[in-house]
């Protein structure tokens, strides 16, 4: 009778560990990196978005090929994966929802897991073999900017460079474009600026654009704070030799550089063959010639500036490279807003004359573009641009907010002390300056 007992109770315990195979669901899919290789020993967590006792979290991990199966799934359940390395950790994260219990739901497209933030802050983009970093900097000027690259030494690395332009455009992720309802209109935010050095020319000052990558996520340095660097991962940097610091004599009273020549390229920093280091100012003067160049806009004299800034890159390439381009001369309808000093908010009064703008543009189509800026007081040319960016930031959240209208197109732009429309002596010359301008453009 025992054993009778003893077979019944096996049979149930059978039926119902067979019962709960069947109805459980499962997933499969495949991890690859930024050049689509399989990426192996991936650790994968699923946890249960809305938890169900015994289903609530489950782990595996990728094989040789990159691919990974789990069973034992509650079935149509959503749940949140996350991806965990022994080398690496990464910001990407996945969610999916499994198929009806017996199902297995099969990743069409694998999963891409593109830059692997590193323990020592640095960061890897597997598709291009580039490692970057992001360094603090305390005195953003170009001279300074070259000697504290030389200095970096992260990791036990020490052959950091300046990025070009060139190598800050790998860092745009290839999506599709987004999913904007027809009542919302298309924004082109999160830019920002970098310090870059293109081969042959001088230390700039660029824009860029960020996007949602894991090098943005890997720092908490503000842009005014710091500088981008990166080397070739698979670069094994040479040992540094040692070298005699050459005597110097010193040189007669006379003879000694006057404090602004000092300020401009200080005597202790040594040049980069072929590099031309340029001051934050001259800088911004090529740019605007170049882009006074291109459009074709301005009077004479404007030719004579570029001439002056003219450097050994070409000032059509400048202009094409330039994130900024330039405003048109005349505008449909326009409008400004001010600001307080230092203050990247805008104010009630402003607010209203903000909507009252929108008002008149809502329901037609074309470019509204809206550019930031700033007078000189109280802070270096760096923060000053980043203030107008703000501003100009914020005001387009604003027209977001209010409802732009379904088929305009907002481009942000950032100026900093440039472009005053009164002098910066006065008061009320600087309170013209500390501003937004809106230009609507109808199609």
């Amino acid at each position: 009778m025992k054993i009778a007992y003893r077979l019944s109770f096996l049979l149930l315990i059978s039926l119902f560990l067979f019962g709960c195979g069947e109805k459980t669901a499962a997933v499969q899919g495949k991890i690859i990196d930024g050049k689509g290789k399989p990426v192996p020993g991936v650790s994968l967590i699923f946890k249960q978005v809305q938890p169900t006792q015994g289903y609530e979290q489950f782990e595996t991990k990728t094989g040789a090929d990159g691919s990974f199966q789990l069973k034992g799934l509650a079935p149509v359940s959503d749940y949140n994966i996350t991806f965990l390395s022994e080398k690496w950790r990464t910001n990407v994260t996945g969610k999916i929802k499994t198929l009806e219990a017996g199902n297995s739901l099969t990743l069409v497209e694998p999963i891409k897991i593109r830059f692997n933030q590193l323990n020592n802050g640095t960061v890897i983009d597997t598709k291009t073999g580039l490692q970057w970093y992001i360094h603090p900097v305390a005195d953003t000027t170009a001279a300074n900017v070259l000697d504290t690259v030389k200095g970096i030494d992260q990791g036990g690395l020490t052959d950091w460079r300046l990025p070009t332009r060139a190598d800050l455009a790998t860092l745009q992720e290839e999506k599709a474009p987004p999913k904007t309802p027809s009542s919302e209109p298309i924004f082109v935010n999160k830019v920002c600026c970098a310090w870059v050095l293109e081969p042959g020319t001088e230390v700039d000052w660029k824009f860029y654009v960020e996007d949602d990558n894991e090098l943005w996520a890997s720092s908490k340095e503000t842009p005014d704070n710091r500088i981008i660097v990166l080397r070739d991962s698979s670069a094994k940097p040479a040992a540094p030799v040692a070298v005699a610091a050459p005597v110097v004599p010193e040189a007669p009273a006379e003879t000694a550089q006057p404090a602004a020549a000092v300020e401009e390229k200080p005597a202790d920093v040594k040049p980069i063959a072929g590099v031309r280091q340029a001051s934050r100012k001259a800088c911004a003067a090529k740019r605007e010639a170049a882009k006074a160049q291109a459009s074709a806009a301005e009077p004479p004299a404007a030719t004579e500036t570029a001439k002056a800034a003219e450097a050994p890159i070409s000032q059509k390439s400048e202009a094409a490279a330039s994130v900024l381009p330039v405003t048109p001369s005349t505008a449909a309808l326009s409008e400004s807003l001010y600001f307080d000093t230092g203050s990247k908010m805008l104010k009630t009064q402003e607010t209203a004359k903000l909507n009252a703008f929108l008002s008149k543009i809502r329901g037609k189509k074309g470019t509204m573009i809206i550019e930031g800026f700033s007078d000189s007081t109280g802070a270096s040319e760096e923060s000053n641009l980043l203030v107008s960016f703000y501003r100009a930031s914020n005001v387009a959240a604003a027209a977001q907010k209010s409802g732009v209208g379904k088929n305009v197109k907002v481009e942000l732009r950032a100026a900093g002390i440039h472009k005053p429309v009164a002098p910066n002596t006065t008061e009320e010359g600087r309170q013209k300056n500390r501003r937004v301008d809106i230009n609507f453009f109808a199609e």
